[in-house]
């Protein structure tokens, strides 16, 4: 199992998405991955945190369903 953080999350309006930074733990090696989602700024921050974390795991060659938050 691999390990998240997901950073500061900023919105982008002009885009109508939230970014930040997400942090994945993988055979003791931290990877950063610049993640955006698109979505509503009444977004709940759950969702977007979520949302994030399923967005770097791809990059990292991690499954999205293995993974808890640190």
């Amino acid at each position: 199992m691999s390990a998240y953080k997901v950073g500061d999350i900023r919105y982008n309006a002009r885009a109508g998405a939230f970014e930040a930074g997400v942090d994945i733990v993988k055979d003791g090696t931290t990877y950063r991955y610049p993640c955006s989602v698109g979505g509503p700024m009444t977004m709940e921050p759950a969702q977007v945190t979520a949302a994030l974390a399923r967005h770097g795991a791809p990059q990292s060659g991690v499954s999205a369903d293995l993974m808890s938050s640190i």
